[in-house]
């Protein structure tokens, strides 16, 4: 998070879009880690994960919430947010993407070495 802050300073001169950057980054990495804590040997790339009604609504209004943190003017006021255009969200989905192949990458090396 810290140098999705550094990216904004830098490519964007402003410190505030990094954190805002930052700020939606994290929210969706809390999506990864709940579909990704499920299991610690399944893959979350598999139908199975989307089972849950309860799960998946939870999962839709985080992403829903984490854009419209920075979209909209009161949540941007109580939050202390700016807003972000379509290529600084996509840092924060790159992020969160990265996390998703960290983890599976994880997961992958956790079933070979138990044999599953």
């Amino acid at each position: 998070m810290l140098g999705l802050i550094k990216l904004g300073q830098a490519h964007f001169n402003s410190v505030g879009t990094g954190q805002s950057i930052a700020f939606t980054a994290f929210a969706l990495c809390l999506i990864v880690a709940a579909f990704e804590c499920r299991s610690e040997t399944d893959s979350v790339l598999t139908t199975s994960t989307f089972d849950s009604k309860q799960m998946n609504w939870v999962a839709l209004a985080q992403f829903v919430l984490a854009v419209l943190v920075t979209q909209m003017d009161g949540f941007r006021r109580i939050l202390g947010t700016t807003e972000i255009n379509v290529r600084q969200f996509g840092w924060a989905l790159l992020a969160s993407l990265v996390l998703l192949l960290l983890w599976e990458l994880g997961k992958l090396l956790a079933r070979r070495s138990r044999g599953v």
